[in-house]
């Protein structure tokens, strides 16, 4: 019979493969003869399939340690009595540990190819009993059919996965899938053509809220989005019916800026072209790629200049200049500087004495604007008739008293010019007394006020007063014994401008006029 080498499973002579494991029978042949019940082997041929079993370690038997077998051998001859076969010896089952996956080149599997393979019935079976004594011939002693005859064909044992790392495996495919997707998809929407592209797609279809997001603005009270839509919806914006974005020849750009050229086709009117140019940001979109604006260079008006009287309440298209704007206040007048977007914008102030005053103006046409063309209110014309009364009759009474000018300095606003103190020099010398007479009493009559116009340049208020005067004064000739008490009467007119300072109009300049006795 033929002893299966893996086994040890007896098979008739004619075997091919071992009924137990399925291993080809084509190594050796071995019988027992029935007189002697010794064991005979025969050496045969490798198998053509035989696998490699080459160990790269060293052989754990030496050559005296494999002939230990023929001596047991020898002792079991002659104690035919005492030998006792492995597959006759009863066996109690116990759990076998969980067999170890063979890998090539090892050989603590129970089977060595670099070994002697002869089989010997005097050495149990090739198994010691003492090493273990639950050898069942039944059990493929931790092999299955598969990896034997995997080892037959000369191939390495197959490993199976289990379910939990084939999950694992998928679900990493499937993130790096997913990456890969986040930055394709995240580096094509944020490129700065393609934000090019979208902002002129908006613009075309005047979608002026989605423009706006997309601008480069600076931060202002006047750069604001309902400020751009009322400016661009009431601007006349062609029909585009067409556009194409590309980068324009030799654009290589600076890292932060790139400009592109887009062509694009007007309803009835053909072909036109103009660039747009988008601006890197600091921050990142989704903290890995870049963010694009658009220049809003041309659409802005920057410090652009506003005059207005001093004082006055003004709003730009319903925003109140503050003092956050003013930069400087000077001859009754008030400059603020904003910044704005180009285009059309209203404006509104509030002047004391002065109608509401409402206007529009256009920053791509207007370098600045000043406020201009104020009328006065009724009771504006009524204030500024008894503003002049007032500072008439004060004025020539400090002049007939003989003060000095610091005396009526306070009529005056602050800047006003030096010549206001010679025009009251003069006066105050025509009532001076001298040799023969001396003014005692000035009294003012039929005032008769005619505000000619108000200031275009800085909202000044210029008016005119005529006025009666009756003088009484004293003489006394050479060669008179007492002085004399006369009186003199005439008319005479003085022309003043009022300025606003703040607080209320004063004089800025004022010529009173003569008075002569």
């Amino acid at each position: 019979m033929l002893i299966c080498p893996n086994c040890g499973t007896a098979n008739t002579d004619d075997s091919k493969f071992c009924e137990n494991c399925g291993t080809k029978l084509e190594g050796e042949a071995q019988y027992v003869p029935e007189e002697t019940g010794e064991t005979k082997v025969e050496p045969a041929a490798e198998p053509e399939n035989a696998p490699n079993m080459e160990s790269d370690e060293e052989p754990t038997a030496e050559p005296e340690q494999a002939a230990e077998p023929e001596e047991e051998q020898v002792e079991s001859a002659e104690r035919p009595e005492e030998q006792v076969s492995a597959f006759d010896q009863p066996v109690e089952p116990e759990a076998q540990p969980e067999p170890e996956q063979w890998q090539q080149g090892s050989s603590d599997q129970g089977f060595d190819p670099g070994m002697d393979q002869g089989f010997d019935p005097g050495m149990d079976q090739g198994f010691d009993l003492g090493v273990d004594q639950n050898y069942d011939p039944n059990m493929n002693q931790g092999f299955d059919q598969d990896f034997t005859q995997n080892m037959a064909a000369g191939g390495a044992p197959r490993k199976k996965m289990s379910r939990l790392q084939i999950a694992v495996i998928l679900e990493a495919v499937c993130l790096v899938l997913l990456v890969v997707a986040f930055f394709a998809i995240g580096n094509s929407r944020s490129s700065a053509i393609s934000v090019a592209e979208k902002y002129f797609e908006a613009y075309a279809d005047q979608d002026w809220e989605e423009v706006y997001g997309m601008l480069e603005l600076p931060d202002g009270d006047f750069i604001q989005e309902d400020q751009y839509e009322k400016i661009m919806d009431a601007s006349e914006q062609p029909e585009i019916t067409n556009f194409q974005v590309r980068e324009p020849v030799g654009n290589v750009g600076d890292g932060i800026t790139q400009t592109f050229e887009v062509n694009y086709s007007i309803n009835g009117q053909g072909q036109s072209s103009t660039t747009v140019t988008v601006v890197k940001q600091s921050r990142k979109s989704m903290l890995f790629f870049d963010t694009w604006k658009v220049s809003a260079d041309g659409l802005i008006a920057q410090d652009y200049s506003i005059y207005v009287p001093k004082g006055a309440q003004t709003a730009v298209d319903g925003v109140q200049l503050t003092e956050d704007y003013l930069v400087s206040e000077e001859e009754g007048q008030a400059c603020y500087q904003i910044s704005i977007f180009n285009g059309v914008h209203s404006i509104q102030a509030e002047i004391p004495w002065c109608e509401t005053y409402e206007a529009q103006f256009d920053t791509t046409a207007q370098a600045e604007y000043a406020v201009s063309g104020l009328a006065l209110s009724e009771e504006g014309t009524q204030a500024v008739e008894t503003k002049l009364q007032e500072a008439m009759e004060t004025y020539c009474q400090a002049a007939l008293a003989g003060s000095s000018f610091d005396e009526v300095k306070e009529l005056f606003a602050e800047g006003a010019p030096d010549s206001n103190e010679d025009y009251y020099e003069n006066l105050r010398n025509s009532l001076e007394a001298d040799r023969y007479s001396s003014a005692q009493q000035l009294q003012l009559s039929g005032f008769e006020c005619d505000v000619s116009e108000v200031g275009t340049y800085n909202g000044s208020l210029q008016a005119e007063l005529s006025y009666d005067y009756d003088v009484s004064y004293t003489y006394q000739g050479m060669f008179d014994d007492a002085p004399e008490s006369r009186t003199k009467d005439g008319s005479s007119y003085a022309s003043a401008q009022f300025v606003y300072d703040g607080d209320t109009y004063k004089l800025w300049s004022f010529t009173p006029g003569s008075i002569w006795y």
